[in-house]
């Protein structure tokens, strides 16, 4: 009798041997002919290949006085390889077609299969799947593969025979940030091109279990997919994806008066009791429902995990009522106290909806920013502000203000939404908003340099473009003269839908000499002296003052930017009137002026501003969105009224099958 040889089983470049069950051998010799006349059928069989195919409030505001969103980057063009097919060049082209192979039938007439997944190991049985089609052969010994359930690897073989298993070597586990046909862009590597045989497999979690679907090459842009990656030569033969994005977010949270990052010390508590890893065996998994950490010790990471229910943070006035979801990274630096807080995503937009909005700003109102918050955290994400942190974002309005959630309106609005995000020409969009408008939305490329985002563009926000799509006349406030009149007397043409809002016109009369103050000790260049004049140079259409020239008696300054020109001109300790009519309140000491859709007059000793809105004022506007919802408007409706051409979609559809 002939004996089948041991089949050849290869963990990297270890052999090791899993014999045959004999007393299946005649079986095997009838599978093993058959297999013969398919492969032999194989040599003039034509394969069909597959076509590639805040702060905000009608009659309360928060967080008045604080920093603005910070610009984000703009958009990553897709990898040079990913090009449509008649530009494709001829190489790339190959690889794309060598790339389309129908199934595990089809690649086993070749004698050889990348990318294999080890599905199931019995005793004497393993299960083997390739594009969704599984194949169990009858092995000896198999349950040694056990321990590789879930791994890929590489066969030679035939449908009834296996010569050959070879595990592939421990994937790099990355990020994807960019993906086309033919390469994508990591967080770690960089740009990897794909082998002409790579596969891609997305994996989904189901009820605990890890389900593996084999998927066409995705197309992935402006995206952060966790990802595992198999090389062989410089390439990537195998990845997998999985199911969504990144659904933790790293928040920074900023120092008791958020003018820093740093802290000296941290009190950090929870009544269930914490987990405390990193600060040494003195410390070590204490059994303690407190814990203090100062800059001076000697660890440079630690993490704290609650056991049982939610953080607080004791030792910081300003969260003093919030509790915090996840678990916190302390970062011990030459310069203090880093801290992290590591928590889902759909609880984290929860919290910027606490921090952001009133709960009584209306059911569609807090949805629609539920899912600018979602959108604008993933697309932070992409570029880390805090990189050497792992941190996309920070807990201030220079990012998104985010605090604990403990009201039922903000979670129902998180779960109202949940997943869904904003898209733009099937890429992930970068989107702003603010608190409160003028009468004008201004684009993102007067307000931030944004150059690719145009579906925020510049308009007029009345009720009749909201009802009727921008059928009304498109004005141009450019010019000093009309931005004035607009200012002063013009929102009474129309019917601007925050005009009862407290921040749609404002007044403040500030000192020269507090102005003055702030080129003390600056350098010479910078110094004008007594001031003379205040004007703004050059505005947007919108009427944003875009620059600002100052000039004193030792000399002249120009001002270029609506941030820089807010913060030159902060009315620190004066007072503004906002509101018009008989709706006028008085508010003191904001750290920035409200907006830089104003105009200035030198009066005696002061300088005069008068304006309208409060914010940046590109994007979304908070307190037009409650508008539009007590009017009717569902957050879908109001979404896109803001941002013109989008498109809602769920996380994990941003990672899917090319079309």
């Amino acid at each position: 009798m002939t004996v089948i040889p041991d089949l050849q089983f290869y963990k990297g470049n270890d052999k090791v041997s899993i014999k045959k069950d004999n007393s299946l051998f005649i079986i095997r010799i009838i599978c093993t002919a058959a297999c013969m006349l398919m492969i032999l059928y194989a040599f003039v069989y034509e394969k069909n290949n597959a076509d590639e195919t805040q702060k905000v409030g009608v009659m309360r505001f928060f967080n008045e006085g604080e920093d603005d969103q910070e610009k984000l980057p703009d958009e990553t063009p897709v990898p040079a390889g990913d090009k449509k097919e008649g530009k494709t060049e001829t190489g790339n082209k190959q690889e794309t077609e060598n790339r389309q192979e129908t199934g595990f039938s089809e690649k086993l007439k070749s004698g050889s299969v990348n990318g294999v997944l080890i599905r199931l190991a019995g005793e004497n049985t393993v299960t083997l799947r390739y594009m969704n089609e599984d194949r169990t052969y009858s092995i000896s010994n198999a349950q040694e593969l056990k321990d590789c359930i879930g791994k890929l690897c590489d066969i030679e073989g035939n449908e009834g025979r296996l010569f050959k298993i070879t595990i592939k070597d421990e994937p790099v586990e990355d990020y994807v940030l960019r993906s086309g046909v033919n390469e994508m862009e990591t967080e770690k590597r960089g740009m990897i091109k794909f082998a002409g045989d790579c596969v891609y497999i997305k994996k989904t979690d189901k009820e605990g279990q890890a389900e593996y679907t084999y998927i066409d090459a995705p197309k992935l842009n402006n995206v952060r997919v966790p990802v595992k990656v198999y090389m062989k030569d410089d390439r990537a033969c195998a990845l997998i994806l999985e199911d969504e994005p990144q659904t933790k977010v790293a928040v920074i949270i900023r120092n008791n008066d958020n003018t820093s990052i740093m802290h000296k010390k941290l009190t950090v508590s929870c009544e269930g009791g914490l987990v405390i890893r990193g600060l040494g065996s003195d410390k070590e998994n204490e059994k303690k429902n407190s814990i203090e950490i100062a800059a001076g010790e000697s660890f440079s990471k630690a993490v704290i995990i609650p056991a049982d229910g939610e953080l607080k943070i004791t030792s910081m006035k300003r969260c003093e009522n919030s509790s915090y979801k996840g678990y916190f990274i302390i970062y011990n630096t030459g310069d203090g106290l880093v801290l992290v807080n590591n928590v889902p995503l759909e609880d984290y937009v929860a919290g910027v909806l606490s921090g952001e909005m009133p709960k009584d700003s209306g059911r569609q109102a807090l949805a629609a920013l539920a899912v600018c918050a979602r959108t604008y955290a993933l697309y932070a994400m992409m570029h880390p502000k805090y990189e050497e942190y792992g941190a996309g974002v920070d807990d201030s309005s220079a990012s998104q203000v985010y605090r604990s959630a403990p009201d039922k309106a903000y979670v129902q609005a998180a779960e109202d939404t949940k997943g869904k995000v904003m898209i733009y020409e099937e890429k992930l969009a970068g989107v702003y908003y603010f608190s409160t408008s003028c009468g004008y939305i201004a684009g993102a490329s007067p307000v931030f340099g944004n150059r690719n985002m145009s579906y925020m563009r510049s308009f007029e926000q009345t009720s009749g473009n909201a009802v009727t799509g921008e059928k009304e006349e498109v004005r141009d406030y450019s010019k000093e003269q009309d931005f004035r009149k607009f200012i002063n007397s013009g929102y009474k043409e129309r019917e601007y839908i925050e005009k009862n809002v407290k921040w749609f016109r404002w007044k403040c009369a500030i000192p020269l000499s507090d102005i003055e103050k702030r080129h003390n000790g600056s350098k010479d260049e910078k110094n004008v002296g007594k001031i003379k004049s205040i004007k703004v140079l050059k505005r947007d259409r919108s009427g944003l003052a875009l620059s600002l020239e100052v000039t004193g008696d030792k000399k002249k300054i120009v001002i270029e930017g609506q941030g820089k020109i807010r913060k030159y001109l902060a009315p620190a300790g004066c007072e503004i009137e906002a509101g018009i009519g008989d709706n006028i309140k008085t508010v003191k000491s904001l750290k920035l002026l409200p907006s830089a859709f104003c105009y200035i007059d030198i009066k005696k000793d002061k300088a005069v501003i008068t304006g309208g809105g409060y914010g940046h004022g590109a994007g979304l506007s908070q307190n037009g969105a409650i508008m539009l919802s007590k009017a009717g408007f569902g957050y879908e409706d109001i979404l896109r009224f803001y941002y013109k051409g989008i498109a809602l979609t769920q996380v994990g559809e941003l990672v899917k099958p090319a079309s």
